[in-house]
């Protein structure tokens, strides 16, 4: 499928820095709509992480185009959202940590103002998630689960 709203996994921005990189990630989705397994709140959460990490979390889910498919990757990976991106990230070594602590380019989940939980990436002090149009800055403390790849932790003395 064409990425026409983000970053293509096999072209990073050379030459930047990861601010600059995940800030390129944000300006390309501001108001434009989600596009599911392109564009959605866990493929946005996942390159913002990347533009720190170099993890490509993606890689060990299978692709979907549609809600409908998104809910059933979900369903199959843990049954919620916050259970199935721990079962994912945890699997690739990734620890949980309170959001508090989390480094620039750990993952979490957030809730939308109506429940609905969303994919959310860390960019140190403030964390972003992906909307139906555009982006939500949070901070820690509207993170309820987290988690952070072992080496970036230790990079950033948490671990």
């Amino acid at each position: 499928m064409a990425d026409l709203h983000m970053i293509p996994r096999d072209r990073p921005l050379l030459g930047q820095s990861a601010r600059d990189r995940a800030e390129a990630i944000i300006d390309r989705v501001l108001g434009l709509p989600v596009v599911w397994g392109v564009s959605d709140c866990v493929t946005f959460a996942a390159q913002v992480s990347a533009a720190w990490t170099g993890a490509d979390v993606l890689a060990e889910l299978p692709d979907w185009e549609t809600e409908r498919q998104a809910a059933r990757v979900v369903a199959g990976a843990g049954g919620d959202l916050g259970q199935a991106i721990g079962r994912v990230l945890e699997g690739l070594g990734w620890l949980a940590l309170p959001p508090a602590e989390a480094p620039a380019g750990a993952l979490g989940v957030l809730r939308r103002p109506d429940g609905i939980p969303v994919a959310a990436a860390c960019l140190g002090a403030r964390w972003v998630a992906r909307l139906d149009r555009g982006v939500t800055f949070r901070l820690a403390g509207d993170i309820e689960q987290a988690w952070a790849p072992v080496e970036r932790m230790k990079i950033e003395g948490v671990a």
